[in-house]
């Protein structure tokens, strides 16, 4: 396989779905990467759902709230591609994704990390089933939802209408 160039990556949670998980253990913390060639969440494998109780019986709700985006960084900074293989982590070649919609406002996550900023990624497994992802919080911001949208529907497509055999 041919070295694949970076697009962008940012550090967030995910789970599987077109909706943000309600409650943190239903999500992973990790890394969204966007490459010349696929889409790809990097897990950490972990939820974070202890540190945040425990952040939030020591400082209250909101000091908690704020500490969680170190804490997402934090868990994300030293994935790599053997991440892969931990629990939450999924990717998708460029020519299986479908869509990427831009969703929620930051007003929303104020209130509820559901109705946040975040992306919902839509495309194909390897056996043709559709299958759903939705990327939130950390650094998928309103200021760059929309631009990291745009950045994996351009990749997408560019892919798509590329003829067959034709390399990127």
């Amino acid at each position: 396989m041919e070295q694949e160039n970076v697009v962008f990556e940012v550090p967030c949670r995910s789970n599987t779905g077109r909706k943000p998980a309600k409650t943190l253990p239903a999500s992973f913390i990790g890394r969204l990467v966007l490459t010349s060639e696929r889409l790809l969440f990097l897990s950490s494998g972990k939820t974070g759902a202890l540190e945040g109780i425990a952040k939030a019986a020591l400082f209250g709700g909101m000091a908690a709230s704020l500490m969680r985006g170190s804490m997402e960084r934090r868990m994300a900074k030293d994935l790599d591609l053997s991440a892969l293989e931990t629990e939450g982590s999924w990717e998708l070649p460029l020519a299986k994704i479908k869509g990427c919609e831009a969703q929620g406002s930051t007003f929303g996550a104020l209130w509820f990390a559901w109705l946040g900023p975040r992306l919902v990624i839509q495309g194909e497994d390897e056996s043709g089933t559709e299958v759903s992802f939705c990327a939130f919080r950390g650094q998928i911001k309103g200021n760059n939802k929309d631009q990291l949208r745009q950045l994996v529907n351009d990749a997408a497509r560019q892919v798509n209408q590329q003829p067959r055999g034709a390399s990127p």
